[in-house]
């Protein structure tokens, strides 16, 4: 029975404090920076599944073009943002794009 509960310890962490719980609670001016944030980003996706169509309905391009369009655009923003942390998941990104488009 010792050993479940050291296991059950181990996978799910000691217990949490719920005095801790009480003071890590956020403020309604961090939640709402977190809601705009999160606002812009959701607002991004359907603007480049747009472009998408629109390249590849529209232009002319096949979609291996415009997911490669979408790629270059998606790494060339990566690269200017001040915040690198965000660079691997954007040129992951990009590439899923590129081979969702072209497959």
């Amino acid at each position: 029975m010792t050993e479940i509960a050291e296991l059950d310890t181990l996978v799910s962490g000691p217990a949490p404090d719920p005095a801790a719980a009480k003071r890590g609670k956020l403020g309604f001016g961090t939640l709402a920076l977190y809601g705009v944030g999160t606002l812009v980003e959701n607002a991004t996706t359907p603007v480049l599944a747009l472009s998408l169509f629109y390249l590849s309905a529209l232009c002319g391009l096949s979609g291996s073009e415009a997911g490669l369009v979408a790629m270059i655009t998606l790494v060339v923003d990566s690269l200017c943002d001040p915040w690198w942390d965000r660079f691997p998941t954007t040129a992951v990104r990009a590439m899923a794009g590129a081979i969702r488009s072209c497959c």
